[in-house]
């Protein structure tokens, strides 16, 4: 019954994209910003680093509130549609943020305005987390959901955080 639960499989699907992009940035941008973008090592780790506990939490938390506070919830089908779209305008923001780092051009400073990038995409994809996993629950019936709740989870683990790093290391071998 699961698979034939639309809003849900078309949640752990996005939720699975956003864990394998935001793993890719982790596994990924220290040599980008070194290599490419010419920045010393010691700043980018700090840099990223900061920006890589702070932003996520702040999102987490902000799309939390929005969806509680400004939204009113997600019960009932017209909160869950009206929530599910700031979902997607969340996750747009985020995606937004992540090309346009892709834009910033080596200069003095340059890993600056993209980790600046890297913290929006992260604070907008954290801003999806919590409205988008607690419809993809309340989506399933209810003697489903600690079946749905693992099997999103083994999605998340295997197709986001386990397959970035070894499928974005192959395009590297490749390109």
């Amino acid at each position: 019954r699961l698979p034939g639960a639309r809003v849900y499989v078309w949640l752990v699907i996005a939720l699975a994209c956003l864990f394998f992009i935001v793993t890719g940035i982790q596994f990924w941008v220290t040599s980008y910003l070194v290599n490419i973008l010419g920045a010393d090592q010691e700043q980018v780790v700090a840099a990223f680093g900061v920006t890589a506990i702070v932003a996520p939490i702040l999102g987490v938390v902000i799309g939390g509130l929005w969806t509680d506070k400004v939204l009113g919830g997600y019960q009932g089908a017209q909160p869950m549609a009206t929530a599910l779209k700031w979902v997607f305008i969340f996750g747009v923001c985020s995606a937004g943020s992540a090309i346009a780092c892709t834009w910033v051009q080596p200069f003095g400073g340059a890993y600056i305005v993209a980790v600046a990038f890297i913290g929006l995409t992260l604070v907008f994809g954290g801003a999806v987390i919590p409205t988008a996993t607690g419809i993809l629950i309340a989506s399933v019936d209810s003697d489903l959901r600690q079946f749905a709740s693992a099997g999103s989870r083994f999605a998340f683990q295997l197709f986001g955080y386990a397959l970035a790093p070894l499928l974005s290391a192959l395009v590297m071998q490749v390109a």
